[in-house]
């Protein structure tokens, strides 16, 4: 329920910043302005995770990307949202409906989710709410190295308590912080 209040106040308090990246992405590119796409959540329920869009329209009609550093699908705008993790900003709408919690494993995409189903206790990530952040990110491990993605989720899992979430919001605030300290000018 906490995650749900905040989520909201956050909201109400970011969206004037979200109303103008809003338009931002309207005016510098073609598409819609919000990318909608299945996630698993919790006991591998299927939702829809909200997100700014950051590639160009249809992009995702070429296959689904795995942390692609220098993305040539992603837009100038999208570059800058993706890089400070301002694209991930609708998510506080997926926190209030129900489907996410701030901290967590990230929920993962369908297909690949269904792949690294043969990797020994994969499915043991689904036993609690996905995140915005979590272990996993924080430590650059995402969808391309499951196993070693699945082995901070399970820690997390394991060590979850107040302590460890608020260790985790303030390493997000600080990578937050030093990415964007490392824009670029133009």
């Amino acid at each position: 329920m906490l995650n749900r209040i905040i989520a909201f106040i956050l909201l109400v308090f970011l969206s004037p910043i979200m109303l103008i990246i809003a338009i931002i992405i309207k005016l510098s590119s073609k598409g819609k302005i919000i990318y909608k796409q299945q996630r698993i959540g919790k006991n591998q329920k299927i939702f829809v995770l909200y997100k700014f869009r950051t590639m160009y329209e249809n992009a995702d009609k070429k296959g689904v990307f795995l942390c692609k550093k220098n993305d040539e699908n992603l837009t100038k705008t999208g570059k800058i949202l993706k890089g400070i993790y301002l694209d991930e900003l609708p998510q506080l709408y997926n926190i209030i409906k129900g489907d996410m919690n701030f901290i967590g494993p990230r929920p993962e995409m369908l297909p690949y989710h269904k792949k690294f189903k043969k990797i020994k206790n994969w499915e043991k990530r689904t036993s609690t709410k996905p995140g915005i952040t979590g272990l996993a990110q924080l430590n650059n491990a995402c969808s391309k190295k499951p196993k070693k993605k699945l082995e901070y989720d399970l820690k997390y899992i394991k060590n979850k308590s107040f302590f460890l979430n608020v260790k985790i919001i303030l390493e997000t605030c600080i990578k937050f912080f030093q990415h964007l300290a490392h824009l670029p000018n133009s």
